[in-house]
């Protein structure tokens, strides 16, 4: 039994549901607020005066999000009908909007009971909305890769399309631009912002914690790159208007549009200059692990490309909500065959073996040499699953030792735990699930290479 230690992921993902919670809580305050009107405000300012419908949508936003962390299917459709619901709810307010194309219709609109489904103003409509569709996109199953990743492009610029929106409320806030918070005749909340903003940060966060957009959480000098940039990301915009402020009294414009837009705009620039950055920095590093990844004897990974390449693979299984697996394998008796038949016949032991395990191998499996005669296979998949993987290398063996003069024989190990688990955790468990098969052997003179026991996996926590 190995225990989970914390990991950038794992916390990560307690910010991003902290996030998500709180943008809830406010929400139900607000309910809460409605429904019992002689109660004291528990939110400070006007929080109240968001409507009952807004604090609804943005409630049931935060409840598909949770919904979403949890891999069984009841409380994932939760979440989908969650979402469906407040874009329902969101559909039905802008066509309610559409029908007051008067002045004083849409006054009487504005006056509404909360309770009505127009009194969620337009902006707060299209963002929960957008938001809605967002989560239905991200949580859809497919099997197909091509489809999955056009619903990952899909769901990733329907984020940032929100996050830009939201960057452009913030600053018009700030500087005062009621004319860019205004969409039609109802003027967007600051309230309603906050909240989709805090959810809109949660679910970026458990995205990251999954695997998603692994550059984020990655200990390369790309990943390091964006992580050093993001504060820069943030500042330079805010410090760049306040200084156009003092130099844009000739623009026809009034001073608090111009500095909201070229807020947004540096922000945009300069994020796009920095994936220019990233991009680069990780063309280098391609080229750089595709020369020193290969062990030069096998062809296979070699023990540093291991643990960059595993952490990949453990994202993608992460997404896919699958355990992994790893099979250790150590050649037996290879010290001897090195001092009975010399070190050319070891070299030829260790390469028909490679060999062997990379025919083996599916597609997706990280096959890689450790150590002199130490192999290990990384697969997403588990314990059953790798038990049948090592059953067809031994046959793979059985059937090269037929036709070699030196047979090939070697003791495994399989370890099967959830995603989470460290990988250096999960490689240790398979060594030692190894060293037992080879006492066994030892034990028994060698006589016959047997194969671990499914039931013997190792269960994570």
């Amino acid at each position: 039994m190995v225990c989970m230690q914390s990991t950038p992921r794992t916390r990560l993902r307690a910010a991003g549901l902290v996030l998500t919670a709180t943008a809830g809580a406010v929400a139900v305050l607000v309910i809460i607020g409605e429904l019992f009107e002689n109660l004291p405000s528990p939110l400070p300012g006007n929080w109240c005066d968001m409507s009952v419908i807004s604090a609804v949508a943005v409630m049931l936003l935060g409840c598909s999000i949770l919904c979403g962390e949890f891999q069984a299917r009841v409380t994932r459709a939760c979440g989908m009908i969650a979402a469906g619901l407040v874009l329902i709810m969101s559909a039905a307010s802008l066509l309610g909007h559409l029908g007051t194309a008067n002045p004083e219709a849409a006054q009487a609109c504005s006056a509404a009971p909360d309770y009505r489904l127009d009194s969620m103003s337009d902006p707060a409509a299209l963002w929960c909305g957008m938001f809605a569709v967002l989560m239905l996109i991200s949580r859809s199953r497919s099997r197909s890769r091509s489809r999955s990743t056009m619903r990952d492009r899909t769901s990733t610029v329907l984020a940032v399309v929100l996050l830009l929106s939201a960057y452009v409320i913030v600053f018009a806030q700030v500087f005062a631009a009621p004319s860019l918070t205004t969409i039609g005749k109802s003027p967007t909340s600051a309230y309603v912002t906050v909240c989709v903003a805090l959810l809109l940060t949660g679910w970026a966060l458990l995205q990251v914690a999954s695997g998603r957009w692994p550059a984020v959480t990655e200990r390369t000098i790309a990943g390091s790159l964006l992580r050093q940039s993001l504060p820069f990301l943030l500042l330079v915009p805010v410090v760049v208007a306040t200084l156009a402020d003092r130099t844009v009294s000739w623009t026809g414009l009034s001073s608090a549009g111009v500095l909201t837009i070229a807020a947004t705009l540096t922000s945009v620039i300069l994020f796009i200059l920095m994936l220019r950055v990233v991009a680069a920095v990780g063309r280098v590093e391609d080229e750089l692990r595709e020369r020193a990844h290969a062990d030069a004897m096998t062809g296979l990974a070699n023990s540093w490309s291991f643990g960059l390449l595993a952490g990949q693979l453990l994202s993608q299984a992460r997404r896919l909500g699958a355990p992994v697996s790893v099979i250790f394998m150590d050649l037996d008796g290879l010290k001897a065959i090195n001092d009975t038949h010399g070190h050319d016949a070891g070299s030829r032991a260790i390469a028909d073996f490679a060999q062997v395990l990379s025919a083996t191998a599916r597609d997706g499996d990280l096959a890689a040499r450790v150590g002199g005669d130490e192999f290990v296979l990384l697969v997403i998949a588990d314990a059953g699953t790798a038990a049948g993987i090592l059953a067809r290398v031994r046959e793979s063996i059985r059937a090269l030792n037929a036709e070699r003069d030196i047979p090939i024989q070697f003791s495994a190990g399989v370890a099967s735990a959830d995603p989470d688990l460290p990988i250096e955790s999960l490689v240790r468990a398979a060594d030692l699930r190894m060293y037992e098969e080879k006492e066994r052997h030892r034990r028994e003179g060698g006589s016959k290479i047997t194969g671990i026991e499914a039931r013997d996996h190792l269960q994570g926590e």
